[in-house]
């Protein structure tokens, strides 16, 4: 099967930012861009056999447009989304994975498996009809929330390259079940 990951944002769109703050602590500079680029880097060996294409390799810019052109282009038939979560409460936390349509059975497993893995909050599965890349990918597509860079213990593991060791291993595992639920081994 052909895969396409999807490290979220990139270049002048570091997506979810959580800056420095020493009054409370914080020493880490956190943008989600990069945590995206990292996961994805660590994701594409443990998907096995399966041909694996990013959409960006590098700190770049990159319009949705082209995202799910790459995608519709290469043929793929998964496409998966990585990205991290912001909110103005920073005790805001847990996993969510969002589909349009689908790609709703890949969004179960891959949140199972993150949650299972990971020890996370699940924030479970949701359909969304508005995020581009989902709605214009001719694939089964995905997008993963691994966690809020605004919650100052959730950004210390996302900083952490065991933690997106182990997202990357449970992402794989469920993408590796889809695809022999598919029976397409």
């Amino acid at each position: 099967m052909k895969i396409v990951l999807d490290p979220g944002h990139g270049g002048r769109d570091p997506g979810a930012v959580d800056g420095i703050d020493p009054a409370e602590g914080e020493y880490i500079h956190t943008r989600e861009a990069d945590l995206a680029l990292i996961l994805a880097i660590l994701l594409r060996p443990l998907l096995g056999s399966n041909e694996v294409v990013l959409t960006r390799e590098a700190d770049v810019t990159l319009p949705l447009a082209s995202r799910v052109a790459l995608a519709n282009q290469e043929q793929a038939d998964l496409f998966v989304s990585l990205h991290f979560n912001a909110a103005k409460n920073t005790a805001a936390r847990g996993i969510e994975t969002l589909y349009h349509t689908s790609g709703k059975r890949l969004a179960e497993l891959i949140q199972a498996q993150l949650v299972k893995e990971l020890g996370g909050v699940d924030r479970g599965v949701k359909r969304r009809t508005d995020l581009y890349v989902l709605k214009h990918t001719n694939c089964p597509a995905v997008l993963v929330e691994l966690g809020f860079l605004t919650n100052p213990e959730s950004e210390v593991k996302l900083n952490s390259v065991s933690y997106l060791t182990m997202a990357a291993r449970a992402i794989a595992q469920a993408v590796n079940l889809y695809i022999k639920e598919r029976g397409e081994d």
